[in-house]
């Protein structure tokens, strides 16, 4: 079943915060593969619907089984940070286009796991506590991404959606593309990898290809924007 997958998300731990991870990435309708190595939570993951495998996720072996090679990211969230470490030195050499997410407990191993080959670190903690303080100082914009991106019953969702090289949308403005009037999809930001960062565009961006491009929509506004984003036919 796992070599039939491909750009799956590995997800090494099922933990509190690994379960707490798979109920966003299903209400994505991400294909998801799970590694732990007590086998009690990988049978419960089995129960729950899950490909999950038994092992030590920062052993190469392990890794492969799993299909990492023909995953699209790996999200580690483990709760010891010299284990995360190893895997993120795992994962990265075995794909080394991978986009690795991985969990810090502990703030100082931040830098050591970006080093290790970690896209993203993210401390659970900090994030919770960031949260609360959100919700006393700006309650109604907290209330607005809860409902965007942790309820998978609403309407709206965010994404990041690419422009390939041979999308209809590659060299119009963000004017001329009219994604809003096509689509219904709002246009929040702009990633451009070679000038390293996010932009907010107006109506005379240029669109390129290799444009990452977050958007606000419905699932139907997101499918009608991602057939843009596609090569023609």
């Amino acid at each position: 079943m796992i070599k039939k997958l491909k750009d799956q998300v590995i997800i090494c731990g099922y933990g509190r915060v690994g379960r707490s991870t798979i109920e966003t990435l299903r209400e994505s309708r991400r294909q998801i593969v799970v590694i732990d190595s007590d086998p009690e939570r990988v049978v419960q993951a089995q129960e729950e619907g899950l490909i999950a495998l038994e092992g030590d996720a920062s052993q190469d072996e392990v890794l492969h089984d799993a299909g990492l090679a023909q995953a699209q990211s790996i999200i580690i969230t483990t709760g010891e940070d010299s284990l995360n470490l190893f895997i993120v030195l795992s994962a990265r050499t075995i794909n080394p286009d991978l986009l690795i997410v991985a969990r810090a407990n502990n703030a100082i191993n931040e830098v050591k796991l970006r080093r290790a080959g970690a896209d993203r670190v993210v401390s659970p903690y900090q994030i919770g506590g960031q949260h609360m303080a959100n919700i006393v100082v700006r309650p109604q914009v907290t209330d607005f991404f809860d409902v965007v991106t942790l309820k998978g019953g609403e309407e709206l969702w965010i994404e990041d959606v690419v422009i390939s090289e041979r999308s209809p949308l590659a060299g119009n403005s963000v004017g001329e593309a009219d994604i809003r009037r096509r689509t219904g999809v709002t246009l929040v930001a702009l990633y451009r990898q070679h000038e390293g960062g996010n932009t907010v565009p107006n109506a005379e961006t240029r669109l390129e290809a290799g444009d990452q491009l977050l958007v606000l929509g419905t699932r139907d506004q997101l499918a009608a924007l991602e057939k843009m984003t596609s090569p023609r036919v």
